[in-house]
């Protein structure tokens, strides 16, 4: 299945049509809403796939899935979104996996494939440091989770298990449904497919916050199912709860680190060396990284890029515990909504800290990352 919505990347799509798998059905999961995107799918769809589309988009991408799920008559299904290059290999490297009768799914490595800029260059490095390091140990230890792309499912197990999870992460909700059931996934660290890294900092910002109202959301909705499982064993557990918390954690940090002022906590050295390590602990990833002439540039923009996000992760934390959205990352905004409380928090947290705390900093000068970065 191509999922896309309004967003439509001809490049990614023909990678489907070229794949070398005899007897492979694409499906165009189109929910577009312009009528000159809807047209090219239809031109491109020619004779080479089928195009599925619904009446409304209940579910978000989960919800697209399970609709043209009832078209789908083979043993096995791929998830692919709209901006992902498959290589011609990608279904006989991953079929060999399932075996193991208990393997519900492949998941493929991911590589950032638009470098084209200083940002997508810089940012996109992490994303291969990221797949690369935290990804293969999974095999072993942790659970192995389907990142909602670039993977083959079976397709009588998703049935098995009701279709994706109606939510903003349906990727982890889904993981969690098939490991309760007794079933894995794998991680096949030797097959790459492409990715886009999101070309400007406001659409990274945008893809910042269907995470984390999508966080909150599977943590509202799974994290009792998951303490509860019989499927999921103690260290599995922590995993999938620790990963979850991580961002609803980060905004937790924010409120503390401004409420510590208007309650009149004191402040001294040791709130600096701890926000210090917040910052270093996600950078120690870039230490592996191939090119060190340009590791500092890169641990720089990669650090001031994700710190920026703190006020975000606030705002949608909450939001995600009432009304979580499914963003695609892909659509290009005119503006910012945090940028002026970003600025203001920014400048609380530098004057409450004595300029001690760097995320006071970093928030305050927000506008220059979206002068500089897009």
């Amino acid at each position: 299945m191509y999922m896309t919505y309004n967003d439509l990347n001809e490049r990614a799509l023909e990678s489907i049509f070229g794949l070398n798998y005899p007897n492979t059905e694409v499906i165009i999961v189109d929910d577009s809403t312009d009528p000159n995107v809807r047209a090219r799918v239809d031109q491109l769809a020619k004779d080479r796939a089928k195009v599925v589309r619904r009446a409304t988009r209940r579910g978000f991408k989960a919800g697209a899935i399970n609709d043209a799920l009832k078209f789908v008559h083979s043993e096995y299904v791929s998830i692919c979104d709209s901006d992902e290059l498959l290589p011609p290999n990608f279904v006989e490297e991953l079929l060999p996996y399932f075996m193991d009768e208990r393997v519900a799914f492949v998941q493929a490595n991911h590589y950032a494939y638009n470098k084209e800029n200083q940002w997508t260059s810089d940012m996109g490095q992490g994303v291969d440091l990221h797949w690369s390091i935290y990804q293969p140990y999974r095999n072993e230890e942790g659970v192995v989770n389907f990142l909602g792309h670039g993977a083959i499912i079976r397709t009588d197990m998703l049935r098995e298990v009701g279709g994706f999870p109606e939510l903003v992460s349906e990727d982890i909700a889904l993981t969690v449904e098939l490991y309760d059931r007794g079933y894995r996934g794998v991680f096949a660290q030797d097959v790459m497919v492409g990715e886009a890294f999101p070309p400007t900092y406001t659409q990274f910002k945008r893809r910042h916050r269907k995470w984390s109202m999508g966080s909150v959301e599977f943590m509202r909705k799974y994290a009792l199912r998951i303490v509860r499982s019989k499927g999921l064993k103690i260290w599995q557990k922590e995993d999938l709860l620790l990963s979850m918390m991580s961002l609803p954690m980060s905004a937790a940090l924010v409120f503390v680190t401004i409420m510590a002022f208007f309650v009149s906590i004191p402040v001294n050295p040791s709130t600096a060396i701890v926000s210090a390590l917040s910052v270093i602990a996600p950078q120690l990833m870039f230490l592996k990284a191939r090119n060190l002439r340009t590791l500092p540039r890169v641990m720089t923009v990669n650090a001031l890029a994700f710190m920026s996000l703190f006020c975000a992760s606030v705002i949608y934390v909450i939001r995600g515990l009432f009304s979580p959205t499914f963003l695609v990352t892909g659509h290009r905004v005119s503006s910012d909504p945090e940028l002026f409380l970003e600025v203001a928090v920014g400048l609380v947290l530098t004057i409450t800290s004595g300029g001690m705390n760097p995320l006071g900093l970093v928030m305050l000068a927000s506008p220059i990352y979206y002068a500089i970065w897009g």
